[in-house]
C-alpha cells in the first residue's frame, strides 16, 4: 500500500454494512458499522481534491456466491502479455457467454520449488481467474454509489486468505467464509507448490453443513480422480468419526493415481500429463469439523 495513504474496505450483507479504514502502511484506523438508516462516513470514504495529494483506495467485497474461479497455468510472461493469454481462454474458461461477464486475474506465487515435469521445468506460472456476472456488477456497484461508496476495486476476500497461507505440504485447504459469506468456503487444491484447482462450496444454513461439505469433497474426489461412488463413501468414513491413518493412506494413494490417469492439462495448445490435485487425507477431517464449528 506505499502508493496509498489510505484503504477503505467495505462488506455489505443484505442491511448490515461494516467499513475498516487502514492507513497506508497497513494498520487498521477504525470499524465502523453505520445502522441501515444510516449513511457511511462522508469524511472515510468520500473522494475530492485533497486525494489528490493523499490518494485513498475504495475497496468493495463482492460476495463469494456471485463469483467464479478458475485457475490456469500459462507461460511466464508480464502482466500485459498474461492477460492478452487468458483473454484468449476466456471463452472455454467462463461459464457465461464472455459479453455478459466481468474479469480479473491474479497472479500467484508458489509457495515451493515447482516440479519440472508439471511445470514444463518452471516456466508456467498460476493466474486465478475471476469472473462475475456484467448485470450483478452493475447493479452492486449502483448500490455502492447511491451510499456514495466510489469504489476503485471489487475483491473476494477468501483470496486474501489464500494468499496469506504458506502451503508447505501438499492438500486441499478449506477456507470458511465469515460475515455474509459464513455459508461459503473456498476449496484449494495444491500440489508440488502450485496451485492447481479451486472451488467455491456454498451451503445452506443448516446444521448438516459439516455432512454437506463432506457430499462435496466426495463429488470432487469422482470428478478429478475417477473415484466409484463406494470409493467416495470410504472417504466419507474416512473424513469422519471412522476414520484410521492405514485407510487414509490407502484412500490418499488411490486417489493420487486416480488423478495421475486422468488429469490431463491443456497449456498454450499443448497437452501434458500431470497430476493437478494433491489431497492428504488427514487434513480433510480436521477441516471439514473446524468448517462445521465455524458455520
Amino acid at each position: 500500500m506505499a502508493r496509498w495513504n489510505s484503504c477503505n474496505i467495505l462488506q455489505t450483507t443484505g442491511d448490515t454494512r461494516l467499513l475498516w479504514q487502514f492507513s497506508g502502511n497497513g494498520k487498521m484506523q477504525r470499524e465502523v458499522a453505520p445502522l441501515p438508516t444510516e449513511g457511511l462516513p462522508a469524511g472515510i470514504i468520500a473522494k475530492d481534491w485533497q486525494t489528490l495529494f493523499q490518494p485513498k483506495l475504495n475497496v468493495a467485497w463482492l460476495p463469494a456466491d456471485q463469483v467464479f474461479l478458475r485457475v490456469v497455468q500459462v507461460p511466464k510472461s508480464d502482466l500485459a502479455e498474461t492477460q492478452s493469454m487468458l483473454d484468449l481462454q476466456l471463452e472455454k474458461l467462463s461459464p457465461m457467454p464472455i459479453a455478459q461477464v466481468v474479469w480479473g486475474f491474479e497472479v500467484l506465487q508458489p509457495t515451493a520449488t515447482p516440479d519440472a515435469m508439471t511445470t514444463l521445468e518452471g516456466e508456467m506460472q498460476t493466474a486465478i481467474v475471476i469472473i462475475v456476472a456484467r448485470s450483478y456488477v452493475e447493479e452492486f456497484l449502483g448500490k455502492l454509489e447511491a451510499q456514495e461508496y466510489l469504489a476503485d476495486r471489487l475483491e473476494l476476500p477468501l483470496l486474501d486468505q489464500l494468499r496469506a497461507t504458506n502451503v508447505r505440504e501438499d492438500g486441499a485447504y478449506i477456507y470458511p467464509g465469515a460475515g455474509g459469506d459464513q455459508y461459503s468456503c473456498l476449496v484449494a487444491w495444491w500440489y508440488a507448490g502450485t496451485l492447481r484447482n479451486l472451488s467455491l462450496v456454498h451451503l445452506p444454513a443448516t446444521e448438516k453443513r459439516g455432512d454437506l461439505l463432506q457430499e462435496q469433497l466426495m463429488q470432487m474426489a469422482i470428478d478429478v480422480a475417477g473415484f466409484t461412488p463406494a470409493d467416495a463413501d470410504q472417504l466419507r468414513q474416512a473424513m469422519g468419526s471412522k476414520r484410521s491413518r492405514a485407510r487414509m493412506e490407502k484412500l490418499k494413494a488411490r486417489l493420487y493415481e486416480g488423478m495421475a490417469e486422468s488429469a490431463v492439462a491443456v497449456v498454450g495448445g499443448r497437452k501434458r500429463d500431470t497430476c493437478s490435485i494433491r489431497t492428504p487425507m488427514v487434513s480433510w477431517t480436521s477441516s471439514a469439523r473446524s468448517k462445521s464449528r465455524n458455520t
